[in-house]
């Protein structure tokens, strides 16, 4: 669900969002979604589905990120394990396809897992962003 968050904000504040850095990046949910309530609960769900604020899922989830075409232009670096078991990385793939930006990396790392957390995961993970905060600073 980060990587849906992510993409919103970066189409609602397209003028402070410069770049995006996804690692596992999911914009597409095979769990059913539940509404919480207008008043968030305090109470942990007792079912193993997302909980998601209603709002998100009837105004920006469906009309943004359902559709074709992503209306994301900032430069985008999705990271993605290929021994990931919680989302394929042809995730990553699919969805550079739908982003409009004209600058996506897709960076596959053949050992990687779902959270990314080794040193040379995380290593990649830096080295990915200092390209990213290059190609904004160049914009200024």
């Amino acid at each position: 669900m980060g990587g849906a968050i992510m993409l919103l904000l970066a189409i609602e504040n397209p003028t402070r969002v410069q770049a995006l850095l996804g690692v596992s990046t999911a914009v597409t949910f095979d769990k059913p979604l539940t509404y919480t309530e207008d008043n968030v609960s305090t109470q942990a769900p007792t079912t193993n589905e997302y909980v998601t604020p209603k709002d998100f899922w009837d105004k920006k989830y469906q009309r943004c990120l359902m559709s074709d075409s992503i209306p994301v232009t900032q430069p985008v670096c999705l990271i993605h394990g290929m021994q990931d078991d919680t989302i394929s990385y042809m995730t990553s793939v699919d969805l550079s396809k739908r982003l409009q930006s004209k600058h996506v990396d897709v960076v596959l790392r053949k050992e990687g897992q779902h959270r990314m957390s080794k040193r040379e995961d995380l290593a990649l993970l830096v080295q990915c962003l200092g390209n990213l905060l290059s190609l904004s600073n160049s914009k200024l």
